[in-house]
Formats: structure tokens, C-alpha cells, sequence
């Protein structure tokens, strides 16, 4: 019921590992359920809220108004945070959703910090939270309208698909983002020394990961090495901020052989990329 669906493979016996190990450990979950359903999901969503409720998260993040009705005529009491979904953009937003009995409001990514602040003034006694960075495609937060236009793909049932990231520059050609040489040069370094082998390529940035029409297969024949969502997005950003960028990834799924790593493999294989872009910091540091 989030808005990542397309890669969302909990189920209810992993969100109850996940919350016991997080609380044992001192931390808290929040479960995302900022999806805007139709009439037709609501009788699964009635039942599915119910079990993970029964989980005891330390909130629900919330963005559609029937979603919160259902929950508290359920009645159930755990903590509700507003979704940057719900697009609030000042406090009289704010003041409604913690009228609801909303304990905190995540604001819209578009507020200056000015607004920010005029809003904390005028709300002191509820929490407010920002996102630092988040993806935009079209207009604001919650009024997600250009993937459904498109692609029809609607991305307020979660199944966003976005936009040529590098179109916003109006460079007028085609922009091939690259990374950075030497993080590369020291990447590949650190790679050697700790004895892991690590192919160096081009990546094809998307998030249909799996197409019908058999888009990734033609950019395999030009020599991509895998398919992931955020490098050229990161690469452009970097170029134009004048900064250096490189990505580090890990194969997680086989679109050839349909071999994939389970939730747990995730959890505590992918240390190599990390040990690796740990040690491109440090060659960095000494090297200025």
C-alpha cells in the first residue's frame, strides 16, 4: 500500500521480524500506507491494516483522507504521520491534519525554508518533517500527473514511471551522464586490494526494470551492463553542481536467468559496494 509497489515484497511475517528486531534494537518503524486506493482495494486494505496494525508499528504514514477514516472507525490507535503525498504546503494543513489526530505532518518538498519556519511558529506542539532530497516530476508533491499522462501509468497508485531527468537543463542533444574518473580509477583500486571482482560499464537508468517489450535485452546487445533507477539522475546533478558523482551498485536480480536475492540476502550481502565506496572516501581525503 506504499507508493514503491513494483518493489515491495514484504509480506506480514517479514514487517514482524522487521518491528521486533528494530524495537529490540531501540528503534522505531514507521509503515508506509500513503497510497490513494479505489473503492475496489478497500476491503483488502480494512483487512491488511488490521494485521500489520496488530504488529504494533510506531506509526502508519498516511495521504488519503478515506484511508485515515477507515483506520480510526477500525478503531485502531497507532500514530498517524501525513505523507509528503498530501501536499501540505502551509499551516492551516497542517492545523486540519493534527485536528484529525495526526501526530505529525510530513511537508510538501517544495517549501522554502522560510516556509518551513512559518509553519513550525504557527504549529508548535505537533512534529514536522522535510525531505532533504526526493524525486519531482510534475507540479507538487501528491498531484503526481506526468507519468499518467505519459505513460498511463498512474503514480498515485504507485506505479509512478518518470520523466528524461536530463530534459530540465534544455541542453538542446543528448546529455550522456558519466561518472567521475577518478572515483572510478580509485573505486577500481579499492576493488583490487580487497580481492572483489567488479565489472565496470554503463548503466541504463529506468524503473521498468521489467519490460515487456524487451527494452533492456537491445541495451545489452550495446554493452549495458545493468539496469537501475538513480546513476544518470545523480550523474547530471553532479555535472551541473560541479561536483563528482559515481555509482556502486549491486545485482540484486537476474532479468536474464530470473534469479534474485531474497529479502534476507539483501539485508547483509551487499557489504562490498559499501566497504568499497568507503575506501574511494578515504583515497579521496588523503589525495586532497
Amino acid at each position: 500500500y506504499s507508493l514503491r509497489v513494483r518493489n515491495n515484497d514484504f509480506s506480514i511475517d517479514n514487517l514482524r521480524i522487521g518491528i521486533e528486531e528494530a524495537h529490540a534494537a531501540g528503534k522505531k518503524v514507521y509503515v508506509v500506507t500513503n497510497v490513494q486506493p479505489h473503492s475496489s482495494k478497500l476491503d483488502t486494505f480494512s483487512r491488511d491494516i488490521q494485521e500489520m496494525a496488530a504488529l504494533k508499528p510506531d506509526a502508519f504514514i498516511v495521504s488519503d483522507p478515506g484511508v485515515i477514516y477507515l483506520i480510526r472507525k477500525l478503531g485502531i490507535d497507532v500514530p498517524l504521520h501525513i505523507s509528503v503525498q498530501a501536499n501540505s504546503v502551509n499551516w492551516a494543513d497542517v492545523e486540519f491534519w493534527k485536528s484529525e489526530g495526526a501526530s505529525r505532518v510530513i511537508l510538501s518538498r517544495e517549501l522554502s525554508v522560510g516556509e518551513i519556519r512559518d509553519i513550525r511558529e504557527k504549529c508548535p506542539d505537533i512534529e514536522l518533517e522535510v525531505f532533504v532530497h526526493g524525486a519531482l516530476c510534475v507540479a507538487s508533491s501528491g498531484r503526481c500527473l506526468l507519468s499518467g499522462y505519459m505513460c498511463r501509468r498512474d503514480a498515485n497508485q504507485g506505479a509512478c514511471t518518470n520523466s528524461s531527468f536530463a530534459d530540465q537543463y534544455e541542453l538542446g542533444a543528448t546529455y550522456a551522464p558519466i561518472c567521475n574518473y577518478d572515483l572510478l580509477a580509485a573505486a577500481v583500486e579499492s576493488a583490487n586490494e580487497l580481492g572483489v571482482k567488479m565489472p565496470v560499464g554503463n548503466l541504463y537508468s529506468s524503473d521498468t526494470f521489467y519490460d515487456a517489450a524487451g527494452r533492456n535485452a537491445r541495451f545489452g546487445k550495446m554493452g549495458i551492463l545493468a539496469v537501475e533507477m538513480e546513476a544518470a539522475g545523480l550523474y547530471c546533478t553532479a555535472a551541473y553542481a560541479g561536483k563528482r558523482a559515481l555509482a556502486i551498485c549491486s545485482i540484486s536480480d537476474n532479468l536474464v536467468t530470473g534469479k534474485e536475492l531474497s529479502a534476507d540476502e539483501r539485508q547483509t550481502t551487499f557489504t562490498n559496494m559499501m566497504k568499497i565506496a568507503l575506501e574511494v572516501a578515504v583515497k579521496m581525503e588523503n589525495k586532497e
